[in-house]
């Protein structure tokens, strides 16, 4: 005796477009710029969660708020600061004792101060990082590449210097 076989329902014609529209659908989502805006939120969310609650003691940040821009706009002149206002910072730390300098900045398009900028970096002392939280595709020719000035620091020659 054979085994009753259970009828095959076919699918109505409308059905099958079902999946092949959701395919297209989160393709267009992975591959357009609507993943950033959906993404980055829920990323910020999950980067809050599992970040320190405070910095750890030999840690020292510095942060530029408004009401520091307001405070210090007789002395530093308006935001954003010309570049040798950095490279005095970077001065001032080392001679505070900093081991390591990271400056969180854009610093993408030529401005005043380069030079100084280029030269507080390339000097002996604790080594400077340029960094750019959220910068995902660096310009051609604007971010360089760090070259080695002694067998302890490592810093940019020329930050943010026209390409020759």
């Amino acid at each position: 005796m054979t085994e009753p076989v259970a009828p095959r329902v076919a699918l109505p014609e409308s059905l099958i477009w079902i999946p092949l529209m959701a395919l297209l659908v989160g393709c267009g989502f992975v591959f357009t710029p609507l993943n950033l805006l959906f993404s980055r939120p829920a990323s910020d969310w999950q980067e809050r969660m599992l970040a320190p609650r405070s910095s750890p003691a030999s840690v020292l940040v510095i942060d530029i708020d408004d009401a520091s821009l307001t405070d210090m706009r007789p002395m530093l002149g308006t935001w954003p600061f010309k570049r040798d206002v950095y490279a005095l910072a970077i001065d001032q730390l080392r001679e505070s004792g900093a081991r390591a300098i990271a400056i969180d900045l854009l610093l993408a398009d030529p401005r005043d101060g380069d030079a100084a900028l280029a030269r507080a970096m390339a000097r002996e002392g604790a080594p400077v990082v340029l960094a750019a939280a959220g910068l995902r595709y660096a310009r051609e020719g604007a971010m360089q590449p760090p070259v080695a000035t002694s067998t302890s620091t490592a810093a940019v020659s020329a930050a943010s210097s026209p390409a020759a």
